[in-house]
């Protein structure tokens, strides 16, 4: 574990919409940490931790209400492409071009596990909501659910149409996967052939999130924004960047935070398919957006800096001290 300065915080308000234009996000402070592109952050459920994963094959955490330096979690022999955390917070895993995962102790900050199985980058991890399994996606082709306490491998779905970017747990333990083909697919653990399936992307699919009702959306290089049923049909769909969009998180009030290559962070009501508000500070393609536990939200790119946005522009500027 490497502790690092940090250095600066970068904070927006998202406005009230109260046209049909977005509004632009208000700068206020800067934060970095990672020394290369940042490919992930999540924030930890019901606390104020950030975890992120770096090209600097760092996994990045640090707290938003103490001030305290971001610590740089090593242990991956190449770059950190995802981290997450579990539900209660005390760990969290990461994936990376190392073709493995890591299990992390939030508290200790040191590795308790090393799950190998994948014969090719894991290019995302994901906690079931009971926190006892984790999913897998990998280049190889295949999605892997493993057993959080001794680090077992339950299952292995080959999926078909190439590499596997992105998995999810839903709320009655089944698993959707995406990846090169555009597919989203839906598993039973223990079954070896999807339960569902359904095209809704040209190609990429690199993101899935689930609303607070247990509906997946997704997103991918084609820009769009994909919401689905429990059947997986598609129930709405948007684009929503110019470029390739990689990563979204829902929000409170039902909103949706997206993020891609255009280097913008963009805010939508999901009922209007409206864009509500939009923020364009980052330099270069952005990776990742996540959900606060105050209803912030924090997003991440290539240029390294995290940023955290308010939830309204009347809220007081988020306080991290500089080492």
């Amino acid at each position: 574990m490497t502790t690092i300065p940090l250095a600066a915080c970068l904070i927006f308000a998202l406005s009230d919409d109260r046209t049909n234009s977005p509004s632009s996000a208000i700068l206020e402070k800067k934060l970095e940490g990672h020394r290369d592109g940042v490919f992930s952050v999540k924030a930890q459920p019901g606390g104020d931790l950030l975890c992120s994963a770096g090209r600097d094959r760092t996994v990045g955490l640090c707290s938003l209400s103490n001030g305290s330096p971001m610590h740089r979690l090593v242990g991956h022999d190449n770059q950190v492409l995802r981290a997450a955390f579990h539900p209660k917070g005390d760990l969290i895993a990461s994936g990376g071009a190392d073709n493995v995962a890591i299990l992390w102790n939030v508290r200790t900050k040191k590795s308790e596990r090393v799950l190998k199985g994948h014969s090719n980058w894991v290019c995302d991890v994901a906690f079931n909501e009971a926190g006892d399994r984790l999913v897998t996606a990998g280049a190889d082709g295949t999605a892997r659910i493993w057993q959080v306490s001794d680090g077992r491998q339950i299952s292995v779905f080959k999926v078909p149409g190439g590499e596997v970017w992105a998995a999810a747990f839903l709320k009655n333990g089944d698993v959707v996967t995406g990846g090169k083909d555009g597919v989203l697919r839906r598993w039973k653990v223990g079954q070896t052939e999807p339960t569902a399936s359904t095209k809704g992307h040209a190609n990429d699919l690199y993101s899935i999130a689930l609303s607070k009702d247990g509906h997946p959306a997704t997103i991918g290089a084609d820009g769009k924004v994909v919401l689905w049923d429990d059947q997986l049909k598609i129930r709405d769909s948007w684009k929503a960047h110019s470029g390739q969009a990689y990563a979204l998180a829902f929000l409170a009030g039902g909103r949706l935070a997206t993020c891609g290559e255009d280097k913008t962070v963009r805010i939508w009501d999901v009922s209007s398919r409206r864009e509500v508000s939009r923020g364009a500070d980052h330099k270069n393609a952005v990776y990742g957006v996540t959900a606060l536990a105050d209803g912030r939200l924090a997003s991440a790119g290539q240029d390294r800096v995290i940023r955290i946005w308010s939830k309204s522009i009347e809220d007081p500027p988020v306080r991290v001290s500089v080492r």
